[in-house]
């Protein structure tokens, strides 16, 4: 009897659920971490748009010479 030769190419269904398991674990871990850096992002935001809110004021202000509030 011949023997035949067996060549295998590509991973096995238990190989795939092993990697696709490591990822699962490691974004898990990692993702409190994105979580903060999405508020921090947001809330530089916020203080971007109210320092340019209370720039242009003060271009009115300097342009018109009177307060945009009346206090």
């Amino acid at each position: 009897m011949k023997k035949q030769n067996l060549s295998r190419s590509g991973f096995t269904l238990v190989e795939l659920l092993v990697v696709v398991l490591i990822v699962g674990i490691l974004s898990s871990a990692a993702w409190p971490s994105f979580e903060m850096a999405i508020w921090r992002a947001r809330a530089s935001e916020g203080w971007i748009t109210i320092n340019e809110i209370r720039k242009s004021m003060e271009v009115y202000q300097l342009t018109y010479r009177k307060n945009l509030l009346p206090f």
